[in-house]
């Protein structure tokens, strides 16, 4: 009798671990946790692709699909757009990002707007496709050359730079219009205070800026190996630009002065919530912030390349970039801690 109770006492013992161990598999099955970083794996409404968030103090990573992405731009922290290859468009509404129809099957490198109803995206072989809070229709502006980026003090006033004989296209509102720089190289990128004070960049490190008179040249160099692939600003005494050798060119009303960030290749895109909280990011992944002090590089959380920064304040910052990642920084402070081999 008293072997028996304690076979019954051991299968009992048994099965409360059975239970326990299948409790607790279930539970790692959906939360895989290290101890900086939590996986999470949902789907999105409307999208045939699981959407993974890794959760890394206050950086999270998303990949939704996975065309590269080439731009973002947002009118809200729950309105932001971003473009990519092959007439890719993905919309975030504060929890999840969905795919948008484009209308179109070729590469968007630029996205601006003025609304979450009036919205621009750019690209290859001169398409333009315009959102008015429905859909996204395409323009016909008889352009065929590549579009770079876009740029608009107003929806009357947009810039948006062509990579053949440093042109620039131009609409007032109603009328389409090609505007000669007196460069001759391609561009990259646009930026402005005003309808008079625009800035763009491209090839031989070059700037050319309009003033409403015109376009004028304000430096270049002889380097063809040389080029400039973003700008951005505060005011026009507070310009910068970053490009392919990972060296920043801050003017300060002035001059120029140039300082280096690192030993990688190219820094692709820069932008800044003020002028002592600014975003440069590029290659492999890297990302540098400036704050008063200076320039310093943050941990890398990938290897892709990124190519796009959008923020709605200092505590919300989007990059885009290689094979569709998303970073998004979400809070007050960043742990530095945090290296890509925790991942």
């Amino acid at each position: 009798m008293m072997k028996t109770n304690n076979m019954l006492s051991f299968f009992l013992i048994i099965g409360i671990l059975i239970i326990i161990l299948i409790s607790g598999c279930n539970n790692l099955s959906q939360t895989l946790k290290t101890d900086n970083t939590s996986l999470n794996i949902s789907k999105n409404a409307g999208q045939d692709n699981p959407v993974v968030s890794e959760y890394i103090s206050d950086l999270n990573v998303f990949h939704t699909q996975t065309n590269t992405l080439l731009d973002i731009w947002g009118d809200s922290p729950t309105e932001v757009f971003a473009v990519g290859e092959k007439g890719t468009i993905l919309r975030y509404d504060g929890l999840n990002w969905n795919s948008m129809e484009s209308n179109t099957e070729v590469d968007l490198n630029g996205i601006w707007g003025f609304s979450d109803s009036n919205i621009y995206a750019v690209g290859e072989s001169g398409i333009i496709v315009h959102y008015d809070g429905i859909s996204w229709n395409k323009i016909d502006a008889g352009i065929e050359n590549d579009l770079m980026d876009i740029w608009g003090s107003s929806p009357s006033d947009i810039f948006i730079p062509m990579w053949d004989a440093g042109t620039i296209l131009h609409f007032d509102g109603e009328n389409w219009q090609v505007m000669e720089t007196g460069l001759d190289k391609p561009l990259h990128q646009v930026w402005g205070t005003s309808s008079s004070d625009v800035y763009a960049v491209g090839r031989y490190y070059a700037v050319v800026h309009y003033d409403r008179q015109g376009w004028q040249i304000v430096k270049s160099t002889q380097e063809s190996r040389y080029v400039l692939l973003g700008i951005w600003g505060t005011s026009s005494e507070n310009i910068y630009t970053v490009g392919n050798t990972a060296i920043t060119y801050h003017f300060d009303g002035n001059r120029w002065h140039e300082s280096k960030l690192s030993d990688a290749d190219y820094i692709s895109h820069i932008w800044g919530s003020s002028s002592e909280d600014i975003y440069a990011a590029g290659q492999n992944g890297n990302i540098f912030h400036y704050e008063a002090n200076g320039w310093k590089r943050l941990p890398n959380i990938t290897e892709n390349n990124l190519y796009g920064i959008w923020g709605s304040s200092a505590s919300n910052v989007f990059f885009v970039g290689e094979d569709g990642i998303i970073l998004h920084y979400s809070g007050g402070t960043r742990d530095e801690s945090v290296s890509k081999s925790q991942l």
